[in-house]
């Protein structure tokens, strides 16, 4: 999640400033509403004060955040005292964040090395480390990590270990799973686990227990909702093999495979790829689509989807004169299709 530096945000119209950030001593609106450090109250001002803290217990934020400004915050009394360091800020040192790693204040070292800072800033680095001391007394320093990081954790403990890479490859994929950019949007919300499932429902006190709509009888996370549950068994295990015996490929029958399109290339070509990122989307949004479903999903229902979502690429394809495209994305299920 980035944040424009004050220098990028909207002026007021009618003036040649945004009034705003000139009232007070930070450069984004989240730095200030954190740091609670506006130079006067209004409406305005205290429903922004409000707002964020509405969304920091909404998002799991506890204590201090990344965002938590070093400088001119109330929250931070002995830094407080000491006032801005000016060269330390120019050199984009703004959040607390910026000074500890993995619990621990920096040494100057490495700060320097990072920042470049100067020696000579060497007794202030001391006079902020004092300041720090006194204001947490020794104590170790954690704030809450982004919601989105802590999502991302989550797959792990689901689906196994996710490299850097493979979560690029996943949060990229929005473009490739249709041609609609809404159903992208739909892609990421899985990933953002953004679904209201029954665990997150029963958590909110808006139902009254937290099992699965369609087994009844388990605990309703995302993961069993999508996965799990002893109903979607048969219908996933129809939709690998006929990903198999469609596209020659040896997909295995696992989470990460059918919910992230995480899968061994073995050279094969992009567009098979897109083909079964595309059909294996499709299963995916019938899931979301019959959420509260007592009956098991079906091959048939899914096949149906895949029918209609080729129907409509055709169509567009066509449209813009890229049936070579088309073909070329779906050659092997139009062949199977047409040997049947």
């Amino acid at each position: 999640m980035q944040f424009m530096r004050g220098s990028n945000l909207p002026e007021e119209r009618g003036g040649g400033s945004n009034i705003l950030m000139n009232s007070t001593c930070h450069d984004t609106i989240v730095e200030a509403v954190e740091a609670d450090s506006f130079g006067y109250s209004c409406p305005t001002v205290q429903l922004m004060i409000r707002s964020w803290k509405t969304v920091k217990a909404v998002l799991g934020y506890t204590g201090f955040s990344e965002f938590s400004p070093i400088w001119n915050s109330k929250n931070l009394e002995e830094l407080n005292v000491m006032g801005k360091i000016e060269e330390w800020d120019r050199r984009g040192i703004h959040c607390l964040a910026q000074l500890y790693r993995a619990g621990r204040l920096k040494s100057f070292q490495e700060i320097r090395e990072e920042y470049a800072v100067p020696n000579r800033l060497f007794f202030s680095y001391l006079q902020v480390r004092h300041a720090l001391e006194v204001q947490f007394r020794g104590k170790v320093i954690e704030w809450s990590e982004m919601p989105l990081l802590r999502k991302l954790i989550k797959w792990e403990e689901d689906v196994g270990t996710i490299t850097e890479e493979q979560w690029k490859y996943v949060l990229a994929l929005g473009p490739r799973v249709s041609l609609a950019p809404s159903q992208g949007v739909s892609h990421l919300y899985l990933i953002y686990r953004s679904y209201y499932t029954p665990v997150k429902l029963f958590s909110f006190g808006k139902s009254p227990d937290a099992k699965c709509h369609h087994c009844g009888d388990r605990r309703g996370d995302l993961i069993h909702m999508f996965w799990r549950c002893p109903k979607l068994h048969r219908y996933w295990e129809g939709i690998v093999e006929k990903m198999n015996s469609v596209f020659g490929t040896s997909l295995d029958m696992e989470a990460r495979t059918c919910l992230m399109s995480l899968m061994e290339k073995n050279g094969m070509l992009k567009d098979t790829q897109t083909a079964i990122i595309r059909c294996l989307f499709q299963g995916k949004k019938l899931i979301a689509r019959k959420w509260q479903a007592k009956d098991p999903l079906t091959m048939a229902e899914w096949m149906k989807e895949v029918k209609d979502m080729i129907m409509k690429e055709k169509l567009w394809y066509g449209k813009i004169g890229s049936m070579k495209k088309y073909k070329s994305i779906w050659k092997l299920w139009l062949e199977q299709e047409r040997s049947e």
